[in-house]
């Protein structure tokens, strides 16, 4: 265990003396579920089949202390002697809650014997945590974006800098780095970011929210319920605001693994391998269908564009044929199936669904992990599924049969016709995108000092043929602020219109990172007016100081955009 021993001397310099336990058992353990509530702050979101205050449906309350007591029971039956919760029931609220709703039968109580206290003010949490000389903390929640935008990835938060540790910490950040790849490994989910293999989203709150102060203890952060001296972090799981993630966590079960891949984390922390069993989390989908609902919008191309099968039911079987388990999904359009428990080995997964061809998948349990799978059925409207290996005719792009000679070569032997070395023009500049069109370049370059300048060059000798007007764009940000770069990137409509827009960094609403909205021009030729002697025109403003913005959508504080950009469409029609 952390012993943390203060010695007053007379001088008045206080002394701290601390040892950490390196073994699971010996090791303290505290569990924050985050929020307690039913109330209007503990992020109730409407779902498909209930609305938005109904307990029954999602609060970050129910679905954090879900999680919380399966990380507990896990760590528990690991070996784990004395691991502490702030709260165990739901419905509790401070005295002074103004929000507080009939639902919330307890009043948080003073801090005590784990399992009977239940804590829900931060400052009450920490000097909990502070008392009771802890290894490892963890606050469990889920994040939130725009309702209904795609945004969904885990974001673990340690009280520090993004390089090290906060004030009376040691291993906060080695902790939340560490865990990281086992809070990430969910595949049954959709992730906008943070896929690849090596990425690793732990952040010091100090560097993300891009500020901090300081407790009456003396510990200095952003968040409130990490200003104490035990290691540990907060962990952000998901985005409830991506709707299929919040169909998923109304699902006890899904819950339940997110607070098993915490368990996961801890004890490797330890150094603990006494897991013999694994699991099977799943998804059962309807190939040809989509689940069309306004509290349902899906990321498109994801696993979340095939219809979640509701009330069906899965049959878990061993290698020998036998059945040893099965699991009916519920009715909250997740498709969701979950065993646990199982000895390693080879299992076969049996999809016998009416309306559905049948359907068996092989499945292998290793140790200490959860094994994947998203499982589409094909309706009895559609061929039988086959093993075979079928290429399938696209539209307009169709796989004709022809003779090896005509198709593409392996490479082709190019030569240089022309070079030109010294282009006049551009000399003192930098060029940051040059297009080729109508047997024109159409160069993006800047200055010293990073003022654009928008030239139409001769390809073949380089010459200048016209600089384009940069009158009218918007040359600093908020407050005299200098923004990265007033001309960023230029790209074309497929109608030939010019687009250009600016860079800036955003965030949240009042951070301190910001540097000014974001501006979309275009340069548009006309029956009178051709496109080089056209000036700019502003077709899209983003105010990035804002709550209602995008930035305060987003899950950082601070975001550099439009370093480059990309379009397509009219116009009339765009995207970029």
């Amino acid at each position: 265990m952390k012993l943390n021993k203060l010695l007053s001397i007379c001088l008045g310099i206080t002394l701290a003396f601390s040892v950490s336990a390196n073994d699971l058992s010996e090791a303290r353990i505290y569990i924050n579920p985050g929020h307690g509530g039913w109330g209007p702050n503990d992020r109730p979101m409407a779902t498909i089949n209930y609305a938005q205050m109904d307990t029954l449906g999602f609060f970050e309350t129910n679905t954090n202390l879900i999680k919380g007591m399966a990380l507990r029971e896990e760590l528990v039956k690991a070996g784990a002697r004395y691991v502490r919760m702030s709260r165990t029931v739901n419905g509790v609220v401070a005295a002074d809650d103004e929000h507080k709703t009939e639902n919330d039968k307890y009043i948080e109580t003073q801090p005590g014997e784990s399992g009977t206290q239940q804590l829900v003010t931060l400052s009450v949490i920490c000097q909990d945590v502070e008392a009771n000389n802890m290894d490892y903390f963890i606050s469990i929640h889920s994040n939130a974006a725009t309702e209904g935008s795609s945004t969904n990835y885990p974001l673990i938060l340690y009280r520090g800098t993004d390089s090290e540790s906060g004030n009376g910490l040691t291993n906060a950040r080695d902790m939340a780095r560490a865990a990281w790849p086992y809070v990430n490994k969910n595949e049954v989910t959709y992730k906008s970011y943070y896929t690849g293999e090596n990425d690793n989203n732990s952040r010091g709150d100090i560097s993300f929210y891009g500020s901090s102060s300081s407790n009456s203890m003396g510990y200095t952060g952003y968040l409130g319920v990490l200003k104490h001296g035990c290691d540990g972090f907060l962990c952000e799981g998901c985005f409830h605001t991506y709707q299929p993630e919040r169909q998923r966590l109304l699902n006890k079960d899904y819950c339940k693994q997110e607070g098993m891949r915490y368990a996961r984390a801890i004890r490797a922390w330890f150094n603990d391998d006494s897991e013999t069993t694994g699991c099977i989390m799943g998804t059962v989908k309807d190939k040809y269908n989509t689940l069309e609902h306004d509290l349902y919008k899906y990321k498109i191309n994801s696993i979340d564009a095939y219809a979640p099968l509701n009330n069906v039911t899965v049959i878990l079987q061993n290698e020998n044929g036998e059945e040893v388990g099965r699991y009916t999904t519920d009715k909250e359009y997740n498709g969701l199936f979950v065993f646990t428990d199982l000895t390693p080995g080879n299992y076969n997964l049996v999809f016998d669904i009416e309306g559905f061809w049948k359907e068996t998948e092989p499945i292998e349990v290793i140790v200490n992990e959860t094994a994947f799978i998203n499982k589409r059925l094909t309706d009895l409207e559609h061929e039988e599924p086959s093993d075979e290996e079928i290429e399938e005719e696209v539209l307009d792009y169709p796989h004709p049969d022809q003779d090896g000679d005509i198709a593409a070569a392996a490479y082709y032997n190019l030569t240089k016709e022309t070079e030109i070395t010294d282009i006049e023009a551009l000399n003192g500049l930098t060029v940051r995108r040059a297009i080729l069109r109508d047997n024109k370049y159409y160069v993006l370059a800047v200055d010293e000092n990073k003022i654009p300048k928008l030239l139409v060059l001769n390809p073949a000798t380089g010459e200048l043929i016209k600089e384009m007007s940069t009158e009218g764009l918007v040359t600093e940000g908020y407050n005299g602020k200098e923004l990265p770069y007033i001309l960023s990137d230029i790209a074309f409509t497929i109608d030939g219109v010019l687009i250009g827009t600016n860079s800036t960094v955003i965030g949240k609403e009042g951070n301190a990172y910001q540097t000014g909205d974001f501006y979309v021009y275009k340069w548009q030729g006309s029956e009178t007016t051709s496109l080089e002697d056209s000036a700019p025109v502003v077709v899209a403003t983003l105010q990035t100081n804002t709550s209602a913005s995008l930035a305060a959508a987003g899950n950082n504080n601070s975001n550099y955009i439009a370093n480059t950009i990309a379009v397509s469409g009219t116009i009339d029609d765009f995207q970029l």
